[in-house]
């Protein structure tokens, strides 16, 4: 399987985690580092689902956003 890197880049938030259909929608802690977000994972070929889901300061609840440079996007599921 190859190893996948993923990256956001959102220096104002507390705390981010990646979510999709290949940990079947379950949150995976990413590392911050200088204002950016990371994550890699082995993932199986194929389409894939994802999303980032993120808690802002001072705040207790997560907010669910897409990757603005997907190149697939399906309005209907947010991914």
């Amino acid at each position: 399987m190859p190893t996948i890197d993923f990256s956001l880049f959102a220096p104002t938030i507390a705390e981010a985690s990646l979510i999709g259909s290949f940990s079947e929608w379950k949150g995976i802690p990413m590392n911050l580092d200088h204002g950016t977000f990371h994550c890699s994972i082995e993932i199986s070929d194929g389409d894939h689902e994802y999303k980032f889901r993120i808690r802002r300061h001072n705040e207790d609840n997560w907010i669910d956003v897409t990757d603005p440079y997907v190149t697939k996007y399906d309005p209907t599921k947010n991914t």
